[in-house]
Parts: structure tokens; sequence; C-alpha cells
């Protein structure tokens, strides 16, 4: 009988841009100092901020579909100072 408990799986990480990679990981945490200095350091910031912006309104909306107003404000103010720090 096959348990599915049993089964390995291996997932191949490719972390050929380690910056991006914790880029997107504060981001994804909304710890806004440390995304600020790894976009710094980003190879391709308009595209970074751009992600980051995406990022940040979608969960944004989350954050008010699950009824956390006051997150969803910080998320959504965070979406605009990515915009803001971009000169966009």
């Amino acid at each position: 009988m096959f348990n599915s408990y049993d089964t390995v799986y291996y997932v191949a990480v490719n972390l050929d841009q380690p910056v991006r990679e914790l880029f997107v990981w504060a981001v994804f945490f909304n710890l806004k100092p440390v995304t600020v200095m790894l976009w710094k350091q980003c190879p391709y910031p308009l595209g970074s901020a751009l992600v980051a912006r995406s990022m940040l309104k979608s969960l944004a909306s989350e954050a008010t579909t699950a009824e956390k107003p006051r997150l969803a404000d910080e998320l959504d103010a965070n979406a605009g100072l990515v915009i803001y720090c971009c000169n966009l």
C-alpha cells in the first residue's frame, strides 16, 4: 500500500540572485527597512520596485478581505512608498 508520508520530495532551488530572493522575502513579510536596503542592491531596481508594488497591493487586497484594515492600510501605504522612492 502506498503511503504519501513515506515519499520524500526534493525541490531544486536556483539562487543565482540571492539579493532578489531576499528582497521578495522582505516584501512578503512587510519588512520595510530590509526591503529598502535590499532594493538599493538589486541589479534591476525598477523591475524590483514594480514587483514589490504588485505584491503589496495584492497583500493589501487580501488583508482587506480578511477584515484587517490596519494591515491593509499599511501595505497600501508601503506600495505607494515604493513608487515614490523610485520616482515613478
